[in-house]
């Protein structure tokens, strides 16, 4: 009687070991705290508690855990309720300058047995290395370069320096990608820098009309210029075929005098007869 209890009551305990893995995720076969298999979306039996369990995760074993303000939106909707942004949103720039920073690290467990076994609460480990390896390349740039050129160099920083660290935890997690969800000013601080972004494009634009009416005026003084010198041009060139038409028409002259120098001779020899004449 006692045996037969004994045999029902493990064959009941034993039937609890069996789990159906929903499609879509992965179960994570435990005994006695160690990872022993996985199991595929079906059904599978594992050694039931308190020696076993079993844990379900995602298929494909990827997680994305958001860092800070790591949802989108308008510059005039606040944070939280308070209108302040959390504490782990704020990180301050090379400047001085603080922003509201969002982010989304993308990571996936590489290695079940190391990942279930070396960290206590992997996610919040992931979450505190990738924000901690963020405050670190903000803090080396300035604000605008953040919001523009080094914006898409960040994520570069942080990925190598998060999964460093975790492979030194031995951690069994890859991190696949960190993603700059939003940049922006606090709140408090959006409308003084509002004016100063109105201000700089006031002054960009002035600097641009300036630098059209220079250009304009260049053009102007160009034209003028040319103008002179084509004026120039054009009269040196009149002036030297005037010069060449007198040239022809003393060398023709020249010309005709030594081909009748002898009636020039013939003439001033009668005007020297004639004077003698006259003074008798």
């Amino acid at each position: 009687m006692i045996l037969a209890l004994m045999v029902g009551s493990l064959f009941y305990w034993l039937s609890g070991g069996f789990f159906q893995v929903p499609p879509g995720q992965v179960g994570i076969k435990w005994v006695l705290g160690t990872v022993v298999g996985t199991s595929e979306a079906g059904q599978d039996f594992n050694i039931p508690v308190p020696f076993g369990k079993v844990t379900l995760l995602p298929e494909k074993l990827q997680f994305a855990t958001p860092i800070g303000d790591s949802v989108a939106r308008t510059s005039d909707e606040p944070a939280n309720d308070t209108g302040t942004p959390e504490v782990e949103s704020l990180y301050f720039t090379r400047d001085e300058n603080m922003a509201v920073v969002g982010a989304v690290v993308f990571w996936r467990i590489a290695d079940t047995t190391a990942y279930f076994q070396g960290l206590e609460d992997p996610e919040n480990t992931v979450s505190s290395l990738t924000e901690a390896a963020l405050r670190q390349a903000i803090a080396s740039v300035d604000f605008l370069d953040l919001m523009y050129r080094e914006r898409g160099r960040i994520p570069d920083k942080v990925q190598p320096a998060v999964q460093s660290t975790l492979i030194g935890l031995n951690a069994g997690i890859e991190i696949l990608a960190v993603q700059l969800q939003n940049i922006d000013y606090p709140p408090d601080a959006q409308k003084s820098m509002q004016n100063v972004a109105n201000a700089r494009q006031e002054f960009e634009r002035g600097l641009n009309e300036l630098n059209q009416k220079k250009f304009e005026h260049l053009e102007q003084t160009k034209n003028k210029a040319r103008q002179i010198v084509e004026t120039a041009q054009k009269n040196a060139d009149e002036r030297l075929q005037k010069a060449k038409r007198d040239v022809h028409v003393m060398s023709s002259l020249y010309a005709e005098y030594q081909a009748s120098s002898d009636v020039v001779e013939r003439a001033g020899y009668l005007a020297a007869i004639r004077e003698i004449m006259e003074t008798r």
